[in-house]
C-alpha cells in the first residue's frame, strides 16, 4: 500500500515538474529595464565606460598586464570590454616582418600577421579563436570603425550554444583596437531573438567609452 500511495503522489508530481520546466523553457526572454546610464571606471583608471543604472558593474584589473570590464544584464547576454599589455606586444611584434618568431609561443601565427596591419592582425586572431570556441562559428565581414577615438574593426558573429531544449541561437560583435600601450578588445553577445533590443543598448554604452593610459 505505502508504495502505490508514492507512486500515487510522486508520478503526476514529476510529470508537474516536466511540464513546467517545458514551459519555461519555451517562455520568451525578457530584457531587463534599461535605466538611465551612468558611469563607471575600473579601479586602476584606465577603462570608463557608461551603463544602466540598474546593470551591475564587474571588473578586474593585473598590475601592467590587463583590465576587464563586463556588465551580465540578463542569462546568456553579457558586454566585455578588456585592455591588455600581451595584445600591445603582438601588434608590434607584427610590425617587423625580418623578425623570426618561429620559435617563441605563438610565433607562426605571429609571422604569418606580420605581412598585414597590425591592426587587421589582432583582430583576425581573435577571431580564429572564437572559431575554436564556439559552435557553428560564423562571422560577417569586419568593418572600420573607432572606439574611443582610435582606429577599430568590428565583426558580428553568430554561434549556437547548447541550451536544455537543443541548442539556441546567438549573436553579438566583436571589435579591436590598439591603445596607447594596450590592446583593447569588446565583446558582446546576447540570444539572436533579442538583438534588436539589446544591440542597441551596448552600442549606445560603447559610444561613452573611454581608454586612459597607464
Amino acid at each position: 500500500m505505502g508504495a502505490m500511495l508514492c507512486r500515487i503522489i510522486y508520478i503526476p508530481s514529476a510529470i508537474a515538474l516536466i511540464v513546467l520546466v517545458v514551459m519555461f523553457g519555451r517562455q520568451p526572454l525578457a530584457v531587463p529595464p534599461i535605466g538611465d546610464l551612468t558611469p563607471f571606471t575600473t579601479e586602476d583608471k584606465m577603462l570608463t565606460m557608461q551603463h544602466p543604472a540598474n546593470w551591475k558593474p564587474h571588473s578586474n584589473a593585473v598590475a601592467g598586464s590587463a583590465t576587464d570590464l563586463w556588465f551580465i544584464p540578463m542569462r546568456n547576454a553579457e558586454i566585455n570590454v578588456k585592455g591588455d599589455s600581451a595584445g600591445s606586444f603582438m601588434a608590434d611584434a607584427s610590425k617587423g616582418p625580418s623578425l623570426d618568431l618561429g620559435n617563441t609561443p605563438g610565433g607562426e601565427a605571429l609571422q604569418k600577421a606580420s605581412q598585414k596591419r597590425p591592426l587587421i592582425s589582432l583582430h583576425e586572431m581573435r577571431g580564429e579563436e572564437f572559431k575554436k570556441l564556439y559552435d557553428e562559428y560564423d562571422e560577417s565581414p569586419s568593418e572600420e570603425t573607432t572606439l574611443d577615438g582610435m582606429d577599430a574593426l568590428s565583426t558580428h558573429f553568430t554561434y549556437k550554444r547548447s541550451a536544455i531544449w537543443g541548442k539556441k541561437e546567438m549573436a553579438g560583435r566583436r571589435l579591436t583596437a590598439i591603445g596607447t600601450n594596450q590592446r583593447i578588445t569588446v565583446f558582446y553577445v546576447y540570444p539572436k531573438e533579442l538583438e534588436d533590443k539589446l544591440e542597441p543598448v551596448f552600442k549606445k554604452m560603447l559610444a561613452t567609452f573611454k581608454y586612459t593610459s597607464i
